[in-house]
């Protein structure tokens, strides 16, 4: 039995305890991108990263993974569901007058009570910055750039988290993909190297032919 035991379902990632095992899987789902984790991990996940306990059981891992695309597709809705999206919001905005755009901004601002959704509403405060309304409401203005400030601080903090919670998990899914590489170098050095390759763009040296 496969029971996801921990999740930020709006990342797609999650913890899954697989009888004793406890594995982290995330985007781009596959067997072979599953790492396998201490519980601490898991625990420091709950307490320190965003991520919420859950306790949902699988026969399969298809059946978990399936269930994990679907929860990130349902977060994604249910943090942008009520904001205008994908170029059409801007449009919208732009024929409403200012009034409308307080209560709009009002809403979105409730929306990120619970730390979620700041990228909808980044969209919305920078679609308000730039309407005709806004470049004649001194208050409209500072109400969407603060939305937009707030926004951006959460996406921040989100980014910080996680890129925290790689650290972690990144030298032991870099010894299981890798071991002899490992054992040899360091996981830390082929973390490097990765890195290198990925910021040039190209495994050949620069200036190599």
């Amino acid at each position: 039995m496969l029971d996801v035991v921990a999740a930020a379902f709006m990342d797609g990632w999650a913890f899954v305890r697989e009888a004793t095992c406890f594995y982290l899987v995330r985007p781009p789902y596959g067997l072979s991108t599953k790492v396998t984790v201490d519980e601490s991990t898991v625990r420091s996940a709950v307490a320190k990263h965003g991520f919420t306990p859950e306790h949902a059981q699988f026969s399969t891992w298809h059946e978990l993974l399936e269930f994990l695309r679907s929860r990130m597709v349902d977060a994604y809705r249910a943090a942008g569901a009520s904001f205008p999206s994908d170029g059409v919001g801007a449009d919208i905005i732009a024929s409403l007058p200012a009034g409308e755009l307080h209560l709009l901004l009002e809403e979105v601002q409730a929306n990120l009570a619970d730390g979620s959704g700041y990228g909808p509403a980044a969209e919305v405060a920078a679609d308000v910055l730039a309407s005709d309304a806004a470049s004649t409401d001194a208050d409209l203005r500072r109400r969407a750039h603060d939305l937009l400030s707030h926004a951006r601080d959460l996406a921040r903090k989100h980014n910080e988290a996680r890129r925290a919670l790689r650290r972690m998990i990144e030298p032991e899914a870099v010894r299981q993909c890798f071991p002899s590489a490992a054992q040899a170098h360091g996981p830390e050095d082929i973390l490097s190297l990765g890195e290198s390759i990925a910021a040039r763009g190209t495994v050949l040296p620069l200036g190599a032919r």
